[in-house]
This record gives structure tokens, C-alpha cells and sequence, in this order.
């Protein structure tokens, strides 16, 4: 039997055969400048590989092995002949050759599977004649390279490693059809099924703990906006002064802008950062002092501040000294 896989993304057991595709490049000696001739060679190619392919023991049991489109490339390539670097004309043939699979076959029998089909092919073509490929052109036939195994998978479905079979996106995930993998569920989403196209959204006001949730019952209550908790659920901190925080579940307050700062705790929009230097809280004065460490000499001083001030604020709330001289009061009077 294959063996489970138990990576991200996947479930547990394989979900059904995947169609392992062998491909390979065949390499021939040759002119082919004119479409024309390419066409000839792909079509004749065409036939003959399925010919030998198709009626091989390697196939004949099942219907879904055949022989993709066939394509011919013709270009220049340098080729070291003992001290010499010689031009040749180069035609590329690429293969490609849709077998069965079955869960029951491990992998390594499949890769011997399709390792013995390129080497019977190999075989075959060596000792063809050209003329078989196409009529009054001599090819010299090289040899087959860039071998290679890929394997196609249903929509929801990944790749297995070390078999030749599909998986499931497991619970958590979903299949992303764009990069034809299983991505994890975001935070705030659920997924509790296998082989799925999305995730489930949480109810409005809840979210998870973390990503890939596999149930409904992982959808707690989240933090309201304002406030915040290291996983976005209950319990929550109020966001700190010259932060908001606009969403629900989230992991962190947003910081205002530039000198911005908010009057109080759990700020819910940006909306409610102001500028301003000073803030005294209702009720209570405050002495401020600024010590100059290194003296300048200068005619003049220029002093500029936001201050913010209560709309019931009356009498001095501004009294500027320097040492025991008075600079500066300001006050203010309600009729």
C-alpha cells in the first residue's frame, strides 16, 4: 500500500490516482528549416510513438495511457567533436505520455514503469531508419533528455509526495486554483471539510485564535474596535493614548500619524488623532519645566505649542517664568 503523507495542507490518506505524465525531449541531428517539413516530422512522429507505445505491454491494459500533442523545435546548437567546435542543425521533439495510476501502485513502480516506456522508446528510435520520420532527410538520432514525471490533479486536490496519487486540501485549507495549492484559512475563517474551494466566515463580531480553524466552534468572541488581545479574542486591552484600532479581532493598535496623538484610551478611528503638545487632564494643573543644558547667546526666542483646553476653562492657565521672571500668562475670561 502507499504511504500516508501528513504535510500542511493535506489529509491523511490519498483521496484518488492522479495521471503521472512522462515527458522528454528527443534529440535528432537534421535540417528542418520550412514549417512544412516540422508539420511532416510531428505528424509521422505522432504515429509512430503511439504505435510503439500504445501496443507495448507497458499500456495495452488501460485506455488511459496515450501520447500528448507532439511538438518540433529546429535551431543551431555547438557541438564539441573531439578538439573542435562544430554548428549542428538541431531538432528537438518533446513527448509527453499520459499513464494509468492506481493508489495500489507505490511509487518507485510507477517511476519504473515509466522509466522502462522512454527506454523502450529509446530503443526503438535508434534503430529506426530516418526515413521512417520523414522522406529524403537524413537525422541522426541523438538520444531522449530532460526527462521528467508530472502528475495532474481534480480541482481541490494536491500532488502526493512519494506516490503518483492526489490528495485532499485538508480541513483548515481550501484549494487556490491560481497557484494549484492548498492555502491555509485566515484568521476570522473556518474550514471544516476536505477538498474545498473557500473557507466559512466566522459570524459577524467573532474570530479565531489562529489560522487554519477546522471547526465553528473555534469562532469566539473578538475584541471590539478600540481594544485588542495578543490573539484578537476576549480578553481585550483598551488601545493606548495616540493609538485606533478600527476592526474587530485584532492583534494590535494602529499608532496616529507624524506628532498626532488621541485624547483618550480604546480610539476607534484615526479620526480621533489631533496635534497638540500639552494636555492637562480635567481638574488637575501641572508644572512644567524645561532645563537648557547648554546656553546661546541670541536677542530672541520663539515659542510655538498646540495646547488643548477644556471648553468650561477660565483664569490662568498659562504662566511662562524663567527662573523668578515672569515672561508670559496667559488667561482666559467668560462673560
Amino acid at each position: 500500500m502507499p504511504s500516508c503523507v501528513n504535510l500542511i495542507g493535506q489529509t491523511e490518506e490519498p483521496a484518488r490516482g492522479g495521471n503521472p505524465t512522462a515527458q522528454g525531449v528527443i534529440i535528432y541531428y537534421g535540417k528542418c528549416s520550412d514549417t512544412a517539413t516540422q508539420e511532416m516530422i510531428r505528424k509521422n512522429f505522432q504515429k509512430l510513438v503511439e504505435a510503439d507505445i500504445l501496443s507495448s505491454s507497458f499500456c495495452n491494459a488501460s485506455s488511459l495511457c496515450n501520447v500528448g500533442n507532439i511538438q518540433v523545435r529546429c535551431g543551431i546548437v555547438n557541438v564539441r567533436k573531439r578538439r573542435d567546435v562544430q554548428a549542428r542543425n538541431q531538432i528537438e521533439v518533446i513527448i509527453s505520455v499520459q499513464l494509468p495510476s492506481s493508489l495500489e501502485q507505490t511509487f518507485q513502480t510507477e517511476y519504473d514503469q515509466i522509466t522502462a516506456i522512454f527506454q523502450h522508446l529509446e530503443y526503438t528510435l535508434s534503430s529506426l531508419n530516418s526515413s521512417a520520420i520523414v522522406d529524403d532527410l537524413e537525422l541522426t538520432f541523438v538520444g531522449i533528455q530532460n526527462k521528467s514525471i508530472e502528475i495532474e490533479c481534480p480541482v481541490g486536490t494536491i500532488p502526493a509526495p512519494n506516490m503518483y496519487a492526489c490528495v485532499n486540501c485538508s480541513a483548515g485549507t481550501f484549494y487556490d486554483s491560481t497557484i494549484m495549492s492548498c492555502v491555509h484559512c485566515d484568521k476570522g475563517w473556518y474550514q471544516d471539510l476536505t477538498g474545498q474551494l473557500s473557507c466559512k466566515a466566522c459570524q459577524e463580531f467573532t474570530t479565531t485564535r489562529t489560522i487554519r480553524a477546522i471547526s465553528e466552534d473555534a469562532c469566539e468572541s473578538a475584541c471590539a474596535p478600540g481594544y485588542w488581545s495578543v490573539d484578537g479574542v476576549t480578553p481585550c486591552s483598551p488601545c493606548d493614548t495616540g493609538t485606533y484600532q478600527e476592526n474587530y479581532g485584532q492583534i494590535h493598535c494602529i499608532r496616529c500619524r507624524g506628532s498626532q496623538t488621541t485624547l483618550l484610551l480604546a480610539a476607534k478611528s484615526p479620526d480621533l488623532c489631533q496635534e497638540f503638545d500639552i494636555i492637562f487632564p480635567p481638574g488637575q494643573s501641572k508644572n512644567c519645566s524645561l532645563k537648557v543644558i547648554n546656553a546661546i547667546n541670541t536677542s530672541s526666542v520663539s515659542l510655538t505649542w498646540w495646547i488643548q483646553i477644556r471648553q468650561d476653562s477660565s483664569g490662568k492657565i498659562i504662566h511662562l517664568l524663567n527662573g523668578n521672571d515672569d515672561i508670559l500668562s496667559l488667561y482666559i475670561e467668560r462673560e
